[in-house]
């Protein structure tokens, strides 16, 4: 998925600390002021700043350390089928055992290098990962979180946004696996890690800008309810500005479902675009770039779909958000695509990005015959969705 950025919390520290290790401190971490809200990413190490001989024996190690807490991607055979039971359950095995390893070392450095400004750190890493490996089967290991635990809460210096840090491990997790891949964690499972931890932060931006993530996630499993209800607890609460505006821009969308669509617009090619001249057939926004790695891999998909379901009433129309004509222009000539496409070189701020609000790729809405809005979130399942439509 792309979109104006993404990384759970937690992720999002270890790739702040890992940019330098004196760029972040645990008392100076990421804040909620971003355009993304709560994703404040930062630029990405040069090789250079990663090979300059300063770099201490123990500085290494304390990269390494947080490498290995990176979650894990997934297997490549994966890619374009849906995964069995037996599949996930192997694939969190391997990753609690991971979380496992990557706790040992986290633990081994403040023995070895007790003087280090990471040494206290190192522990809430610790803490993290056996966290991970404990909630995914790996239960041998409570007394040793009990001990962590203890220590932490006995910490008067600790400050409450690195105690989330630590505490937060679970619910990063699950929320990032939600993500990567359909029927891999259940939403469920993600909120309620995620209310726990609300009870222990209720006033943190770190807690919600998980909650926008559940909110999220609940449209993406079309639980569109549940999705309006959590933007409008956001809006209704203690939240930054930040955050209730997000949830606000969350709820709108929601909102717009089963009202009708305005869309107007002359395609790249000159071809004219209006909804209201193509009602009686199904319509499928598609909102892409040459950068979504989704919107590329699921780009034959559609064309099958265009050339199978067409002469049956359905069509698509595409939103283009490349901020750059070149790339644009060489994948519409490379791929040949049937259907006409808006460009305007301005990427997120183009105009129906800017009118609708939206702020993650794939973009895929599908109209109905009436022109009625009726799905936010088309990709999943979207062969079954399109027939479903065409059969009304």
């Amino acid at each position: 998925m792309a979109t104006k950025g993404f990384l759970p919390w937690g992720y999002l520290v270890l790739s702040c600390l890992v940019k330098g290790l004196v760029a972040c401190s645990p008392s100076q971490p990421p804040t909620a002021n971003s355009a993304s809200v709560g994703r404040t990413v930062g630029t990405a190490p040069t090789n250079a700043s990663l090979s300059e001989p300063a770099l201490s024996e123990a500085d290494r190690t304390w990269l390494q350390i947080l490498k290995e807490a990176d979650p894990p991607g997934l297997p490549k055979e994966w890619e374009n089928r849906e995964i069995v039971s037996a599949d996930a359950a192997a694939f969190l095995t391997r990753m609690a055992d991971a979380a496992v390893a990557a706790a040992d070392h986290a633990r081994s450095f403040p023995v070895k290098y007790p003087d280090h400004p990471r040494a206290t750190e190192a522990k809430l890493r610790e803490y993290r990962q056996l966290s991970v490996a404990a909630y995914f089967g790996r239960k041998a290991f409570s007394s040793r979180l009990e001990e962590l635990a203890f220590a932490m809460a006995k910490n008067d210096r600790l400050q409450e946004t690195m105690k989330f840090l630590a505490r937060s491990a679970v619910a990063d997790r699950l929320n990032y696996l939600g993500q990567l891949k359909t029927g891999l964690v259940k939403t469920s499972a993600f909120e309620s890690e995620l209310r726990t931890l609300q009870k222990e932060f209720p006033r943190l931006d770190e807690t919600f800008d998980l909650l926008l993530d559940l909110a999220k996630a609940h449209l993406n499993d079309d639980a569109v309810d549940r999705a309006a209800a959590i933007a409008r607890e956001i809006s209704g609460s203690v939240a930054s500005d930040a955050f209730k505006e997000a949830a606000a821009s969350l709820l709108k969308l929601v909102e717009r479902i089963g009202k009708p669509l305005t869309l107007q617009y002359t395609a790249s090619d000159g071809r004219s675009v209006n909804l209201d001249g193509l009602r009686g057939k199904v319509v499928l926004i598609d909102g892409w770039a040459t950068t979504c790695a989704i919107c590329m891999a699921e780009l034959p998909h559609l064309k099958a779909l265009h050339s199978k379901l067409q002469p049956r009433g359905f069509e698509v129309v595409g939103i283009n958000f490349d901020d750059a004509k070149e790339p644009f222009a060489k994948l519409l000539q490379r791929e040949r695509l049937p259907w006409p496409n808006y460009f305007d070189g301005k990427g997120w701020e183009n105009k129906f990005g800017a009118e609708y609000e939206i702020t993650s790729l794939p973009m895929l809405w599908l109209v109905d015959k009436k022109g009625i809005l009726r799905d936010v979130n088309a990709l999943r399942d979207l062969d079954r969705k399109i027939e479903s439509l065409l059969g009304e």
